[in-house]
């Protein structure tokens, strides 16, 4: 069985709910694939009340795909469970990479990996799929997981599939483990109560929409100086105005990487906890700028 990739939203969160550029990139240090057990694996996962909800759509006629959902029954009823190692609560994509297993599997007529013409009524099956898990999905991270892909979302909510460069020497992004798994729905509701004041709006809208389309843009040219400036933008107005979604006990590191200039940190996906991104122009300080904190550098 293939393996499915997490991801990273490595710019945009928060951003691309109000029609901001966004950057998503798969992460293939953590994924998963399709297994079978004798144990009953697929209850503890919720995969059966997963093809219950997606029959009730078919029967319906609302499932916006064609999904062979009987063999999919069935083979939960030989054992098959979903075999992954990406953190649960850590803005991963952990059911993005199941729903993408699901419909490369079991998916008839598929719409192909590379067809980015269609990628917008690609995100919308996907994204259908995922709402059994969140509610409402907005389709990114099974996107990413399932055509392995980075992509970026443009201000019409369109994509394009990126090339990512590699960073020059002594340059890298890297991942801080805050040990602390999140819930992404109370945080975003949190996000859309605060953007009622035209104020909080504003600034959202305005220079921090702003400093990270140029982050997304300096990255993909691998404008090095361009990139951190706007990592420092983005990291400032992130403490600002994102207090809530950064852990109380990061943000003196937080603090500490606007003061240096030696690393600047912001938020991976919703915050909260799971991982926060950082990058450096020189790798060779990070280990003695973050001290105790659990990191590893990130390798895109």
């Amino acid at each position: 069985m293939p393996r499915y990739n997490s991801k990273l939203l490595l710019f945009g969160e928060y951003l691309i709910i109000r029609s901001g550029r966004a950057l998503a990139v798969p992460y293939e240090n953590y994924g998963g694939q399709w297994e079978f057990t004798s144990d009953d694996l697929s209850s503890q996962q919720d995969l059966k009340g997963w093809a219950d909800y997606l029959v009730d759509l078919m029967k319906k006629g609302q499932l916006l795909c064609s999904l062979n959902l009987s063999k999919f029954c069935r083979d939960l009823e030989e054992g098959m469970f979903f075999d992954a190692d990406i953190p649960v609560g850590y803005g991963l994509g952990s059911s993005g990479a199941l729903c993408a297993a699901l419909y490369e599997v079991y998916g008839r007529n598929k719409i192909g990996k590379n067809e980015i013409d269609r990628f917008s009524e690609l995100r919308k099956v996907l994204a259908q799929l995922e709402n059994f898990f969140h509610g409402s999905s907005s389709g990114i991270d099974p996107l990413i997981s399932y055509t392995g892909n980075a992509v970026k979302i443009r201000e019409d909510g369109s994509m394009e599939i990126c090339n990512l460069p590699s960073l020059l020497e002594g340059a890298s992004f890297f991942l801080i483990d805050t040990q602390k798994p999140r819930q992404t729905g109370p945080l975003v509701q949190y996000f859309l109560e605060q953007c009622k004041d035209e104020a909080y709006a504003k600034q959202i809208d305005g220079p921090l929409t702003e400093a990270s389309g140029n982050a997304i843009q300096h990255y993909l040219q691998n404008n090095l100086y361009g990139l951190n400036e706007s990592m420092k933008q983005i990291s400032r107005f992130q403490f600002e105005l994102f207090p809530k979604m950064i852990p109380e006990n990061f943000r003196p590191l937080w603090q500490k990487g606007l003061e240096s200039g030696a690393f600047s940190l912001k938020l991976c996906g919703a915050g909260g906890g799971g991982f926060i991104l950082g990058f450096t122009h020189d790798k060779k300080l990070l280990g003695q700028e973050l001290g105790e904190v659990d990191w590893k550098l990130l390798k895109l």
